[in-house]
């Protein structure tokens, strides 16, 4: 397999870059480093994108086939805003071609965002239907309209060898049956692939913004198109995880540390669809007669038609845009420089709130051998003037109006009771959530559902909202909490979780293991307590969950759970583990290489084996390759360790992993090349 790993440095002044490796054979080994690498004195890299076409061998793109683009690209978000966009990255590789970006894509924030400091903290960076999405941690969206055929996808951090790859393929071609509005149909119509030429490529439909980044990086002196995202919106709270919505390309899902899992909504103005589609006009025309590669659309129009772009717009009789139907969006689109500021809406959001679960039973059921409930004293006497007074100041420093202090003043306040506190308190205990991952799976038709989720749809229907459509009837998101909490949800019917499993570790092996359990079961129990800290998800299909931990590994499949206090208590195809210390880490990418499934048994539940190989980034500047295997019929599975290199240089360190070629096979036939030393050191060969 090939995979890509950012290599940031931790000191100012110092450069940060990436590496692209090889693993054959047992053997990690570094691709040889040409020129810089594109590697920069403090910007480092925080996402990558690696999109190519399905199924479809990459070739270099002949730019005169107006059909066809056989390029894959890589996108290479920065902290400094700029997502750098190498094209035809693994000839370039394969060829020891410098990996200098062919286009550079600008995310800019508009006027009326303060913008206190000139990096940005991307949490994500995904690409679908021609869209490439850009995430911040404070909800800032920047999205780029990419000219790319509707086949290419985004290589995502699991992958697949020598199994079928539909195993994986979750919503395969759901994406092209979703419900758009007339603006958005007409944007998608107008945005589609319009073929490869020298000036029709992939930043066909941005506008140029080359001047912008020239003012803002002297030091970017190399003649690279630059482009401007075409659509900001701003989601209002905090980001930690972003992923596009897989059945609506204008929806978008985010969760954060204390802040709900949510679906949101990005609409489209009729003005801005005209507006796009009067710059794509534009453009022809303009390239039409110049039949080069524009640097700036204010000056190429003023010189064409001897008007500045959004005179020449106001007045163009072939586009004819009435911009006085929406005087404010335009205003934006001229203060922003073409950047559409639009707004974005949230449709969903988990319930964090009043809920009848354990932790609300905990608190309101009576004490032992007592008639008595918990005693007030659980809730600190901060806590109770908390419920009455909290955010008081900051509320009446808000007012603006004096008359408006005196009425709140003049309002009765009642004492605090005993139950407005103690759901505070306990509205407080559920928001103090840790997600780490999530995932958006189909759940097959056939599947079978336990009773504990949902087990009539129709008891839901009143929380149907127009948004979500009978589209969405089978789309479930499984979240995990770093917490050891793994939560499932699906939201066109309700938004608590289906099902959730918080008990890993809520037990003590001692008292529930008993003469008559196995010595599996009870090691498989007592190997539990070890977990402490989960911190990736993998779903290997729509109920199979991979969950990783520093301490080993989960394998959990959620339909087949009946009990999720005791999850032992369960068949031994629902849970298994494999006790492995992992340790502290960056980030995990999973290659699944095996899966049987046991047909022969009549009460194993189709039980299954899975080997499997993961690529992990440690803290401590290594890049291990581990190899693990799940048996039939066992609850405990092994993993070992395959090979490990470690980066030589102290201020750096190892960090984002992106998978560029998970097939074993492939990557033999290209050239072996030897181990560079100079930033990496052979930390353990297998014999």
């Amino acid at each position: 397999m090939r995979f890509a790993v950012s290599t940031p440095s931790n000191l100012r002044g110092e450069e940060s870059g990436y590496r692209v490796f090889d693993y054959v054979d047992g053997r990690i080994l570094a691709c040889p480093r040409v020129g810089s690498q594109r590697a920069e004195i403090d910007n480092i890299i925080q996402k990558f994108c690696y999109v190519k076409r399905k199924c479809v061998a990459q070739d270099p793109c002949d730019c005169e086939n107006l059909i066809r683009d056989g390029s894959d690209y890589m996108f290479i978000g920065k902290s400094n805003g700029l997502i750098e966009v190498v094209k035809d990255f693994q000839f370039k590789v394969n060829n020891c071609i410098e990996l200098i970006p062919n286009y550079i894509l600008v995310c800019q924030q508009p006027r009326s965002q303060l913008n206190y400091t000139a990096d940005i903290s991307m949490v994500g960076l995904e690409y679908k239907d021609g869209l490439l999405y850009c995430s911040t941690c404070y909800g800032d969206l920047f999205i780029f309209a990419l000219n790319l055929p509707s086949d290419y996808e985004q290589m995502q951090d699991m992958g697949y060898s020598q199994v079928r790859s539909d195993v994986f393929d979750s919503f395969a071609g759901r994406g092209k049956s979703q419900f758009y509005s007339a603006e958005e149909l007409a944007f998608v119509l107008h945005s589609q692939y319009t073929g490869r030429t020298r000036l029709k490529h992939i930043c066909h439909f941005l506008i140029p913004a080359h001047s912008d980044v020239m003012s803002r990086l002297p030091e970017l002196r190399e003649r690279i198109p630059c482009f401007q995202e075409t659509i900001y919106a701003n989601l209002k709270k905090n980001v930690s995880h972003f992923h596009i919505n897989p059945l609506d390309s204008f929806s978008v899902l985010t969760v954060a540390p204390r802040t709900p899992l949510s679906v949101h909504k990005i609409r489209l103005p009729k003005l801005f669809v005209d507006f796009f589609i009067a710059i794509l006009t534009l453009k022809t025309q303009v390239m039409a007669s110049r039949q080069e590669q524009i640097w700036n659309l204010g000056a190429a129009c003023r010189e064409n038609f001897g008007q500045d772009l959004f005179e020449y717009l106001k007045q163009d009789s072939l586009n004819r845009i009435d911009y006085e139907c929406d005087p404010h969006m335009w205003a934006s689109l001229i203060a922003n420089n073409g950047i559409a500021e639009l707004s974005a809406f949230s449709v969903w959001r988990q319930k964090q709130g009043h809920m009848k679960d354990e932790l609300h039973d905990l608190f309101n059921s009576k004490l032992p051998n007592s008639g008595e409930k918990l005693p007030m004293e659980l809730f600190s006497a901060s806590d109770t003037e908390r419920s009455l007074g909290h955010g008081g100041l900051t509320n009446l420093h808000s007012l603006g109006s004096s008359s408006l202090r005196r009425e709140v003043f003049a309002r009765a306040i009642d004492a605090p009771k005993r139950e407005n506190a103690q759901e505070k308190f306990l509205r407080s205990v559920r928001r103090n959530t840790f997600p780490v991952d999530f995932k958006i799976v189909e759940t097959s038709s056939n599947t079978r559902v336990p009773s504990g989720e949902l087990s009539d749809e129709q008891d839901g229907d009143d929380n149907v909202t127009s948004f979500f459509t009978d589209n969405y009837k089978d789309m479930d998101i499984v979240l995990l909490d770093k917490f050891l909490v793994l939560a499932a949800f699906r939201p066109k019917y309700i938004d608590e979780p289906a099902m959730k499993v918080d008990s890993f570790r809520s037990f003590k092996a001692a008292e529930l293991s008993t003469d008559k359990e196995s010595p599996e079961v009870t090691y498989t129990r007592q190997k539990l307590q070890n977990f402490s800290a989960f911190k990736k998800l993998f779903m290997i299909n729509d109920s199979l969950c991979l969950i990783f931990d520093t301490r080993g590994v989960i394998l959990l499949d959620r339909f087949k759970l009946r009990n999720c206090k005791d999850l032992l208590s369960n068949c031994t195809s629902s849970l298994k583990l494999i006790d492995y210390n992992i340790g502290l880490t960056n980030d995990i990418a999973l290659i699944v290489k095996e899966i049987k499934i046991c047909e022969t048994c009549s009460d194993c539940w189709n039980d299954q084996s899975i080997v499997f190989e993961v690529i992990v980034t440690s803290v401590n500047g290594e890049i291990s390759v581990l190899e693990g295997w799940f048996f039939q019929h066992l609850r405990i599975g092994k993993m070992h360790l395959k090979d490990k290199i470690q980066i030589n240089k102290k201020h750096k360190f190892v960090d984002q992993i992106v998978l560029l070629d998970p097939d074993d096979d492939q990557v033999r036939q290209r050239k072996r090349v030897a181990l560079q030393t100079s930033d990496f050191s052979k930390k353990f060969h297998k014999s």
